[in-house]
């Protein structure tokens, strides 16, 4: 995906790569091109859904009401919702990537009640300004 130039934007893992890279080949996982950088351009979609999935996974992490506890693969799948939602991306849209990202998932025998693989160290994107546009 990310060789494709006919589509703009970076390619994005629906199921993190951070998270799942010890169970999904990198290579072969499920993705999606997002616009825009998901570390320095605040308010672009890719932005944004790297935000969300963040705030999710704060809970998991140190000092986080949920650390120690991992989610499992059904939380996931809801941050993904989420996070696709908030990058503005339509209901249909949105069932459709998370159908693939399920199926991903399915095809290396995660299951939605089993804990996710990993929680992943925050990506530190940079903080949105005054002058950062939605």
């Amino acid at each position: 995906m990310k060789n494709r130039d006919d589509i703009p934007g970076q390619a994005h893992h629906l199921n993190q790569d951070s998270t799942y890279r010890d169970r999904i080949p990198h290579a072969d996982a499920v993705t999606v091109k997002l616009e825009g950088n998901a570390f320095t351009e605040p308010g672009t979609p890719h932005y944004l859904v790297h935000q969300a999935q963040e705030e999710f996974l704060n809970r998991f992490r140190r000092r986080g009401p949920g650390f120690g506890d991992p989610p499992t693969n059904l939380e996931m799948t809801r941050s993904i919702v989420d996070a696709l939602r908030r990058a503005g991306y339509s209901d249909e849209q949105v069932r459709t990537l998370v159908r693939a990202a399920i199926q991903d998932r399915v095809k290396y025998h995660l299951l939605g009640g089993e804990l996710a693989s990993r929680i992943p160290g925050r990506i530190n994107q940079k903080k949105p300004d005054a002058t950062d546009e939605p």
